[in-house]
């Protein structure tokens, strides 16, 4: 319930992050569940999941590329290479906007 909350407080849990870190192992996953009910239509928003590599190359050191990741994903908002629905879907679709964040990454 915390993290629905707290993805309510910047635009839903597809824009949530998370890692879960101990002592010895780590592992990085968005917050949302699996989406089932939009499986294989191309409308999951891929945000988080992006932004869940940038906390994973944070933990791992490489801090230069989560910055770039997060930077990527914010251009490609601010330019609006990727815009949302209001179910916080990508219009033109998972792929599309997957690729105007990597096409951010390249410029970067």
């Amino acid at each position: 319930m915390l993290s629905d909350l707290g993805g309510g407080t910047i635009g839903g849990v597809g824009f949530c992050p998370s890692g879960n870190v101990g002592d010895e192992h780590a592992y990085f996953e968005p917050i949302h569940g699996s989406a089932p009910d939009i499986a294989e239509q191309d409308k999951a928003n891929p945000i988080s999941q992006v932004l869940t590599l940038g906390l994973m190359l944070d933990h791992i050191g490489e801090r230069g590329g989560g910055d770039l990741i997060r930077a990527a994903v914010y251009t490609a908002l601010d330019s609006g290479a990727v815009q949302l629905n209001q179910l916080g879907q990508p219009r033109g679709g998972t792929r599309a906007a997957a690729e105007a964040i990597a096409a951010a990454v390249a410029v970067g």
